[in-house]
């Protein structure tokens, strides 16, 4: 077998010892990351879209409308093709999740790992690591990452033009999964254009079939939903905080995770410094690309999720050092100190706040006090764990009803308003409560990850306020809109803007007068009417949770 990076090719002997070590340590991972297993409520957006799609609803979220409420269109199809089968949403998403974990994780201990001690400090890092295993379920796209990930370091150890076109596409894969995780590829692509024995001409040519899945995709989205990116992008990003302020977040994110899951950043820094050392280019332009998505997610503001987006750094820092041999170069007896270093860092991990590997039924007592610091990061396992763990799925049979799993309280909100009658609610939680609550129901998301209308318009900026979920101000007469389904808001220019939109959401796909739209709203046409904060309007959370 040969090493992806380096090229060298393992003794028979070696080949086997790895073997044996990489499906011990395999069995390992797969049980801790069962032990640590639960699904987040934006999972559930996902199902609710997936859910309405198997019945005919179409790719929508409140089924009167096209939105892309979801961030990760390639593991939504994914979701929906299980799910299709299944019809069952908790053990599906959780399954799926943990099966292509492992599936991840077989490709990095059996293909980028060159030495059975590798192998072992590598597991020791991987369960140690809070993110990583916290996000490993979820039911968020993070797995289906990972495993790209990988298969690029693979692509990318192999010589010739089929490796650019390898890549290529693992690029478009991996930002039709989420866009944002092409940064982890931008320089190693950089340096494969330049490298490419054909001339840029014929990279370029390449690479651009290569990236067809994602490019149709854009096209969809666009003519579909009228935007080419997630609505979740146009919620996060369309505000007006200091980008010195979202700057100073970004680093208090990288603090708490730091503080909470050390190994995570400590490891991924001290891999940082050997492939820069000791890899190839390719393996250094990947870290590199690991680097710049740190970057990224600082500028930003980080996120409410701790953790979620180091966790991708973090094994592809841990892929890329595996695949240098940790046991080849620590001194004469590898093996002996691989076990020592593996030791060593499952202690340091153990000596974290919350190791994942003593995760147990009573994680954080169902308490919600310490689960979000003083700047609004949190630990979203942590606030779910109660209700949607799979060991308190296991142990808690009130969780069972009619066959149904419940992940949190709010699947009995949703399935009470079908029973009374109710199809609008007000929340800041949807996920969960859109699912349960069915096609019929509309839900007023006023964090505007689901809500086309307030996702455009501008959060002004607040001294208190949390990163990626950015409550918005309600137009006074927006309620009254969505529930009449008559345009009754009372600012003129915010009115006009919602019937405008509601010709892309709601309009005949195809019409000259749709398109028009789509290009004015894509182009800014009306961001005067929406970049404020002067209208009338009422608070949140004076109206969170109110029904019609």
């Amino acid at each position: 077998m040969n090493n992806p990076v380096t090229g060298e090719t393992l003794s028979l002997k070696s080949e086997k010892d790895q073997r044996l070590v990489a499906a011990s340590c395999l069995a390992v991972c797969v049980l801790v990351i069962l032990q640590n297993s639960w699904l987040s409520d934006d999972a559930y957006i996902t199902l609710r879209t997936s859910d309405n799609f198997i019945h005919g609803f179409g790719l929508r979220w409140n089924v009167a409308e096209r939105v892309q409420t979801y961030t990760h269109p390639l593991w939504m199809m994914l979701l929906t093709a299980v799910y299709s089968v299944t019809r069952e949403a908790y053990f599906t998403t959780l399954f799926t999740s943990v099966a292509v974990s492992a599936a991840a994780v077989w490709f990095l201990f059996n293909k980028t790992a060159r030495s059975a001690g590798g192998v072992l400090i590598c597991a020791a890092l991987l369960v140690s690591s809070k993110a990583f295993v916290d996000y490993s379920t979820s039911g968020l796209e993070n797995p289906l990452t990972n495993i790209l990930l990988v298969l690029t370091i693979i692509s990318a150890g192999k010589e010739g033009d089929e490796a650019w076109k390898k890549v290529c596409l693992l690029a478009a894969l991996s930002a039709l999964n989420r866009m944002d995780a092409i940064l982890y590829f931008l320089p190693l692509l950089g340096m494969m254009f330049f490298q490419h024995g054909g001339g840029w001409r014929k990279a370029f040519r390449e690479g651009l079939i290569s990236f067809l899945p994602f490019l149709l995709w854009l096209v969809f989205s666009t003519v579909y939903y009228g935007f080419p990116f997630p609505n979740t992008a146009y919620a996060k990003l369309n505000n007006f905080i200091p980008r010195a302020e979202l700057f100073i977040q970004g680093l208090r994110y990288l603090e708490n995770s730091f503080l909470i899951d050390p190994v995570t950043l400590g490891a991924s820094l001290i891999l940082l410094i050997l492939v820069f050392f000791r890899g190839n280019g390719r393996a250094k332009s990947l870290a590199c690309g690991a680097l710049l998505y740190i970057f990224y997610v600082v500028w930003i503001g980080g996120d409410f999720m701790s953790g979620r987006f180091l966790s991708g750094s973090f094994f592809l820092m841990a892929a890329l050092g595996t695949s240098l041999d940790f046991g080849g170069y620590i001194g004469k007896k590898p093996r002996r100190y691989s076990v020592y270093l593996s030791a060593s860092i499952i202690i340091a991990g153990l000596l974290a706040p919350l190791p994942p590997l003593l995760t147990g039924p009573a994680y954080r007592a169902g308490s919600s006090e310490e689960i979000t610091d003083d700047y609004n990061i949190s630990d979203e396992k942590g606030g779910y764990w109660w209700y949607c763990s799979l060991q308190r799925v296991l142990l808690d049979k009130g969780w069972r009803e009619e066959g149904l799993i419940f992940p949190s309280p709010y699947a009995g909100v949703g399935r009470a308003m079908i029973k009374n009658g109710k199809t609008v609610r007000v929340d800041r939680v949807a996920g969960v409560l859109g699912y349960y609550a069915g096609p019929t129901a509309y839900i007023i998301d006023f964090v505007a990850l689901c809500d086309p209308f307030l996702s455009r318009l501008a959060y002004p900026p607040q001294p208190f306020w949390r990163p990626g979920h950015l409550d918005r101000l309600l137009p006074v007469g927006y309620m009254e809109s969505v529930v009449s389904g008559k345009n009754e808001i009372l600012d003129e220019r915010l009115s006009e803007f919602y019937d405008r939109l509601n010709i892309v959401t709601r309009g005949a796909i195809f019409s000259a007068e749709r398109f028009t739209e789509i290009f004015r709203i894509n182009t800014g046409y009306y961001r005067q009417a929406t970049d404020r904060w002067d209208y009338p309007h009422v608070h949140p959370f004076d109206c969170n949770r109110l029904t019609w």
